[in-house]
């Protein structure tokens, strides 16, 4: 990822905010200084990720919504009430903020120290438990429809899955939220942008982006 690398929503974004952490191993921190401001987990701003600024799965507001606008999400907030645009903000706000960093704190708890994961996982659950009864029985949060508030925290669900997939697909009462998150796996939208790479190596070939399953 150079200065200049033009990534779209449908062609880079949600796979920036889902899984940009899994290849950028190695020697990346070499290639993204002087090019990508910001380091590898935080602040990639610039042409990385279109208007979406902050790091890579947290701060998903200001921009976000422009950056949606007229790509695949399509009329953002258009077919949302003044409700649903009240709990979108709220829960984006919710999920970039408490959900973040107790997620943080339980799928990397090595990272903090004396942490109790365990403790943070049930914060993470409680606040998923919150939305349980609000998620539509449709493809969405909201209906058939994705939104601004679909993009902007399934990716954190997604990861909070991940940390234990055992116990988050075996959880009892989280029936719609393991659905909502399944629609969003097997979506067309996910897999256009989930491309596996080759992990990168000074010796690689360059590469350029966006490339595509299509």
């Amino acid at each position: 990822l150079t200065a200049g690398t033009n990534v779209t929503i449908q062609d880079g974004v949600i796979s920036a905010l889902t899984d940009l952490e899994g290849n950028l191993t190695g020697n990346v921190t070499g290639t993204l200084q002087g090019n990508v401001i910001g380091d590898v987990e935080g602040n990639l701003t610039g042409n990385v990720i279109g208007d979406v600024t902050g790091d890579v799965e947290g701060n998903l507001t200001g921009n976000v919504t422009w950056t949606l606008q007229g790509n695949v999400i399509g009329d953002v907030e258009g077919n949302l009430t003044g409700n649903q645009i009240k709990i979108s903000n709220e829960l984006i706000e919710r999920f970039d903020d408490k959900f973040k960093y107790h997620l943080d704190r339980y799928k990397y708890a090595s990272r903090y120290g004396n942490v109790d994961e365990i403790h943070h996982r049930k914060k993470c659950e409680k606040i998923l438990l919150g939305i349980e009864d609000i998620i539509s029985d449709e493809e969405w949060f909201f209906g058939k429809k994705i939104n601004k508030l679909d993009i902007s925290i399934l990716p954190f669900i997604r990861q909070f899955r991940i940390a234990d997939a055992d116990w988050f697909d075996n959880h009892k009462r989280l029936k719609k939220v393991k659905n909502y998150l399944h629609n969003f796996l097997a979506s067309k939208i996910l897999k256009d942008v989930m491309i596996n790479y080759d992990v990168w190596k000074e010796e690689s070939e360059i590469s350029y982006f966006p490339i595509t399953n299509r």
